[in-house]
């Protein structure tokens, strides 16, 4: 039998040494450690039973990282933390900014709504809502976050003429306590919105209105 190949088909036990080209008779090591002591170990492989991998020594591999409930990804540079990867979200560590080249927000085009309408404020920042010259609408705020300010601009697209009839149901507080006037013909109004405490207030402003 040749040096360089060896059949093996008994349990490798401790440290052993191959040199050359070596056909196992294994497909698989169940533990243990593999180490290089000079040159380059290629593994083939999903690596989902490796540990202790030092990432920056990775030359190739995909870009999917999956971690257990409760864990948390941190990135550090230079020895220091500066964010962290959770089931909730991504978060600075304080005193580090974050910075982005290009930003866009998910619009909701909720089409033409009548009565009770959610604003799914978890998902959309952005809402496009039609409304018709009849329609009475009233909006609710869904998917707020304990602890976070949930906040959204809320584009109205009015068909028709006639008074609107429009509300918001989560608690709304409007500048000088009166809802706005809505225009009477067909515009779009635009207004803005935000609630620091879950929806106890909703506090309501005109950003724009009579937009044709």
């Amino acid at each position: 039998m040749s040096q360089t190949k060896a059949q093996l088909v008994s349990n490798v036990v401790g440290i052993s040494t191959f040199n050359g080209v070596v056909n196992v008779g294994i497909t698989s090591i169940k533990s243990g450690i593999i180490t290089a002591s000079s040159g380059i170990v290629t593994y083939f492989g999903d690596g989902s039973f490796l540990s202790g991998i030092d990432a920056t020594r990775i030359i190739n591999g995909t870009s999917n990282v999956t971690v257990g409930i409760g864990t948390t990804i941190s990135a550090t540079v230079a020895g220091e933390n500066i964010f962290n990867v959770t089931g909730a979200g991504v978060t600075m560590v304080a005193g580090k900014r974050f910075d982005v080249s290009s930003y866009s927000e998910n619009v909701n085009f909720l089409g033409f709504v009548n009565g009770l309408t959610s604003l799914d404020v978890g998902t959309y920042s952005v809402f496009v809502a039609d409304i018709s010259s009849t329609t009475s609408v009233t909006f609710q705020l869904q998917n707020t976050v304990s602890g976070r300010l949930s906040s959204g601009t809320l584009i109205l697209r009015f068909s028709g003429t006639g008074p609107r009839n429009v509300d918001i149901a989560n608690a709304p507080k409007y500048i000088g306590g009166t809802a706005p006037t809505y225009s009477t013909t067909a515009a779009t109004d635009i207004i803005s919105f935000f609630t620091p405490d879950v929806t106890t207030a909703t506090y309501i402003s005109v950003v724009g209105q009579g937009f044709a």
